[in-house]
């Protein structure tokens, strides 16, 4: 037992070191995430201020890749997100490399798929939240089909703890309890003791008794309230912090800057003229394109005829929540975030919902070596034509070594101002949060979570040293507050005597004089 810990372990950390230096690898030819560095900037921020901690913590989303990397922030060789999504990704396919090594033929060749796959890759070296998403649909799915088979309250408690966790993950989330209402109904049908046969002869005796009928509700609404007690009561307590500190507003639920898109979820996505993503932009079934591209793995179960009838409705409704979530206006979900649940369930049947098999049948061990590759080839060209500008800027990091005109305008403003005097930085930090932190404790801001805020942006030659401002060109230059509030000041006609330190076609470095 313990030589086996310690190979688990050793694997574990050759697997996490290779995404780790993957990501290095990728951010020297180019590749890097604002979503990274918004949470580098949070844990900068944490120490600025009094109250740090709930200024950050309740405007931080995902809270939980926030507090991950918080642990790990003392390492400053790289962003804690790289090297926490290296971390538990390498800690996933470490588990299914190990696991699927002790299966048949037709399980084993699944391990090609699971070392090569571009979205298994790119959730551990993006620096983003997808490495988390991936894990909670996995985790999530797995507990359902060990669920349908063993109807055991202990994997109801960890599912009403997983989803406890990640309400302070993604709220949205919590929509998996309408998903399992249906999977709870018709799994307490296979629960009856001593009715056997199939489903419709279950429900006509179920249904006819009335001592049945009550022990099938019975055990029906009890599973529904074991798995929603923890995240209903972590809601709850959400709500009552709220209430204590917040005045029954929603001050901890939503803020301006409480993540790294939050003033323009478009700006994310790329509107290039293609064959593909132009028709996806119109908002009609191609929305399907997508999600076909990552969901050929669940390919792997029309041909498992030993797959439960609990375990296809499970995939059905995945897949139909997948869809919906991309559905309609949503083209800002058209991303991996949304798409790992296909990716996470075609895993989850892989690996935890086949039975032994005395001989395995010829066809299936020739189909599992084929599906691998094809499956590997559909998510490069999903990722090659992906509407999601992080994703596609993985492919082309890949491919070739790139320069980015933001990501340096970013670089150079930070430079620029390292180069100066220390100081007090008027900005709006939700936008420039990337540039800010690079710079050490010499230097202050008037942002969003600071107390001069407003004051700092009606009398700036008071509350600043410097001022970052936005320029038209940029996409984000009307979310702007600090640029509104130099308008303000222009036409009011009060003057302001500035000096331009840096300027290129996003941003400007002012000096206030």
């Amino acid at each position: 037992m313990k030589k086996q810990s310690i190979i688990y372990a050793i694997c574990w950390l050759l697997f996490s070191s290779a995404y780790f230096l993957l990501s290095l690898w990728l951010q020297s030819r180019g590749f890097y995430n604002l979503e990274a560095y918004f949470i580098e900037y949070k844990t900068v921020l944490i120490s600025r201020y009094e109250e740090g901690f709930l200024r950050t913590f309740f405007f931080t989303k995902p809270i939980i890749l926030f507090l991950g990397s918080l642990l790990i922030s003392f390492i400053k060789q790289s962003q804690s997100t790289y090297i926490l999504n290296a971390i538990i990704i390498g800690g996933l396919t470490n588990h299914l490399f190990l696991k699927g090594l002790k299966r048949k033929l037709s399980i084993k060749v699944f391990l090609i798929y699971v070392l090569l796959s571009p979205i298994i890759i790119y959730s551990g070296v993006s620096g983003g939240s997808t490495a988390l998403y991936l894990i909670f649909y996995f985790v999530f799915f797995t507990l359902l089909f060990k669920y349908s088979k063993s109807y055991s309250v202990f994997h109801l408690t960890l599912l009403s703890l997983l989803l406890g966790v990640f309400v302070l993950f993604d709220l949205e989330l919590l929509k998996f309890l309408l998903l399992l209402i249906p999977v709870f109904f018709f799994v307490n049908f296979s629960k009856a003791k001593g009715i056997s046969g199939n489903f419709y002869y279950r429900a006509s005796i179920i249904f006819s008794n009335g001592s049945q009928r009550r022990k099938f509700f019975t055990g029906f609404f009890s599973s529904i309230f074991i798995v929603a007690f923890i995240p209903l009561m972590t809601i709850l307590i959400y709500l009552v912090i709220n209430k204590i500190f917040a005045g029954s507003f929603l001050y901890f639920m939503d803020g301006v800057g409480d993540q790294w898109s939050s003033y323009s979820t478009l700006y994310p996505l790329l509107y290039e003229d293609n064959y593909i993503w132009n028709v996806i932009a119109e908002n009609t079934r191609s929305f399907i394109i997508p999600l076909a591209l990552v969901s050929c793995l669940i390919v792997f179960n029309l041909f498992d005829f030993e797959g439960s009838v609990a375990k296809n409705a499970l995939i059905l409704l995945g897949i139909l929540y997948c869809f919906s979530e991309i559905a309609e206006n949503r083209i800002d979900n058209l991303n991996l975030n949304v798409l790992s649940l296909i990716t996470a369930i075609g895993l989850a049947v892989v690996f935890y919902n086949h039975d032994k098999e005395k001989v395995e049948k010829p066809f299936k061990i020739v189909l599992g070596f084929i599906i691998p590759f094809i499956l590997i080839f559909l998510e490069v060209i999903y990722f090659k034509y992906s509407v999601n500008y992080n994703e596609r800027l993985y492919y082309q990091s890949v491919i070739e070594k790139n320069d980015n005109e933001h990501f340096t305008s970013l670089k150079n403003l930070s430079s620029s101002l390292k180069d100066q005097e220390k100081g007090r930085v008027l900005v709006d930090d939700a936008i420039y949060f990337a540039s800010l932190t690079d710079l050490n404790s010499e230097f202050t801001w008037e942002g969003h979570f600071s107390p001069n805020f407003l004051a700092a942006m009606q009398l700036p030659q008071i509350y600043a040293d410097y001022i970052i401002v936005s320029k038209p060109a940029f996409l984000l230059y009307p979310n702007d507050v600090v640029a509104a509030s130099l308008r303000r000041l222009e036409h009011f006609g009060i003057s302001l005597d500035t000096e331009i330190l840096y300027e290129d076609k996003f941003s400007m470095l002012l000096k206030v004089k």
